[in-house]
């Protein structure tokens, strides 16, 4: 089997698929490939632009260069919930979304993006652009996070 593949990258077996074809699927792999990854890096660095945004409108010089986001987890396409990363102190902090209690140990406080928007965790439960479901999900992921 391993021997056969490498004879169709190499342009064997040319009536099954010749060269063309063959660089063809390679640089759409790559093609796809590249796009996934970028497609990455613009949507945290636009969180990060947002989050300097939304810093500034509370008052706070908070400059994305310095911002570190950490533990993303996409909730749908347009909402992920979110980590910065601001160095604060250990201490310990309880988020209450309806009759679920979120129990963390820093001020690192959970965010959410939503559409270009950063909202404070129980300003989106509130806003329901956070389900009762999303809540149970979030608080499952961060209680492992915290276990650790």
């Amino acid at each position: 089997m391993r021997k056969k593949f490498f004879e169709l990258l190499q342009g064997g077996y040319s009536n099954f698929m010749n060269k063309e074809k063959t660089l063809v699927i390679v640089f759409a792999i790559i093609f796809f490939v590249t796009i996934i990854f970028t497609g990455c890096n613009i949507k945290e660095d636009k969180i990060k632009k947002d989050c300097e945004k939304w810093y500034a409108s509370q008052g706070e010089k908070f400059s994305s260069d310095y911002m570190e986001i950490n533990k993303i987890y996409e909730v749908n396409n347009h909402t992920i919930v979110f980590y910065l990363n601001r160095g604060e102190a250990m201490v310990i902090n309880t988020i209450v979304l309806g009759d679920i209690r979120i129990t963390q140990s820093d001020t690192n406080f959970p965010l959410v993006w939503h559409k270009g928007d950063i909202f404070e965790l129980t300003e989106a439960y509130d806003k329901k652009i956070l389900s009762y479901k999303d809540a149970k999900n979030i608080k499952d992921i961060i209680d492992k996070l915290y276990a650790n």
